[in-house]
């Protein structure tokens, strides 16, 4: 069965070089887009942005930290794999900072 994007946005073949080159576009027509914006819409639309990045990031450990305490009905520090829903993504933002740091003009 073909996939939806064919080889589109899994990047085989020739056509891996495509996704990037949008997303990238997407990613700079966006941040352009918001230059133009006035100030109190860049500043909701930043805020916006930080509070569905917090919540992505520490809602799956807290619900599953949440969850797991009142099915098994007691109080409870975290497991490992728990912790692990938190670590992968944090660290994947900071090399993103990271990057941004080292790509400044």
């Amino acid at each position: 069965m073909d996939r939806l994007g064919g080889q589109f946005s899994p990047g085989e073949g020739l056509g891996r070089t495509y996704m990037p080159l949008i997303l990238g576009m997407l990613l700079g027509g966006g941040m352009a887009y918001l230059s133009f914006q006035n100030v109190t819409t860049q500043r909701r639309i930043k805020l916006g942005f930080m509070i569905t990045l917090m919540v992505i990031l520490v809602g799956r450990l807290l619900l599953g930290w949440a969850w797991d305490m009142l099915y098994n009905w007691d109080f409870r520090a975290p497991s490992d794999a728990q912790w692990d829903t938190l670590v992968a993504p944090i660290s994947f933002v900071i090399s993103i900072g990271i990057l941004a740091f080292y790509f400044l003009p």
